[in-house]
């Protein structure tokens, strides 16, 4: 697992974990799907990139 895989991966679980942990807090929990959110599209972009392939570019975008 690169580096970068593992940092996004952990970025996403920390978010799902925070989300399960602070149901009761609305804000807590919107901060938590909200980093959820930045390292998904943050993962795909990088993924587009790593491919060079443009048929995937407008993945970020529709997420």
């Amino acid at each position: 697992m690169t580096p970068v895989h593992f940092s996004f991966s952990s970025a996403f679980i920390l978010g799902l974990m925070g989300l399960a942990f602070h149901r009761t807090h609305l804000l807590s929990a919107l901060l938590c799907l909200e980093g959820m959110m930045l390292s998904l599209f943050i993962a795909l972009a990088l993924w587009t990139l790593q491919f060079e392939s443009t048929s995937f570019s407008t993945a970020p975008m529709l997420l």
